[in-house]
């Protein structure tokens, strides 16, 4: 929590990633959230990681999906989106 000019404690609990990766940058609190999204943040060291123990890394995402028989134009979008940005 952080205290407002007036003394008052204020809590912030974002809902998304971008909005928790932000707070952060501002040095408002912490942020649970994918690494890949914060990398570059890591590297520049505009943030650091706190609680290694409890933050696992892990090689990425897997996409299982039925064959291409009857597979809708939506779910062959979304491979192909995954497949280019691996």
């Amino acid at each position: 929590m952080r205290s407002t000019q007036r003394g008052e404690r204020t809590r912030l609990l974002p809902s998304s990633n971008p909005l928790r990766r932000r707070a952060a940058l501002e040095g408002i609190g912490l942020a649970y959230t994918f690494e890949p999204l914060i990398r570059q943040h890591l590297k520049d060291k505009r943030l650091k990681r706190v609680l290694a123990t409890f933050s696992p890394t892990f090689p990425g995402f897997y996409l299982y999906y039925p064959s291409r028989r009857n597979q809708s134009t939506k779910l062959r979008a979304l491979v192909d989106y995954a497949k280019r940005h691996k």
